[in-house]
């Protein structure tokens, strides 16, 4: 993706999602079907409901970045099929 297509879609995600902050919901951001449908499971738990709502806060006092249109930009603008995934888990002790 090059830099103006990139400019375009952020400018059309913006305008999509500007009127949407009293019905604030992470997930509404996911336009691609694939990448909703391998994390709906997520959009039910604790942390999720909670960032949700931590986030919907923070948009309402302006206090947070990227805007909310492109919160998941990196997923719209990649197909499921074109992702390479890495999972690192890092242990308690490395924390402490």
């Amino acid at each position: 993706m090059n830099v103006v297509s990139f400019k375009k879609q952020s400018s059309l995600a913006f305008e999509k999602y500007s009127h949407v902050i009293d019905d604030f919901n992470l997930k509404d951001f996911i336009d691609d079907n694939e990448w909703k449908e391998i994390l709906k499971e997520e959009f039910d738990k604790k942390y999720f409901l909670e960032l949700n709502t931590t986030l919907k806060s923070k948009y309402e006092k302006n206090l947070v970045r990227p805007k909310k249109e492109l919160i998941f930009n990196a997923l719209n603008s990649t197909k499921i099929n074109q992702a390479s995934i890495l999972f690192i888990k890092i242990f308690n002790f490395l924390l402490s």
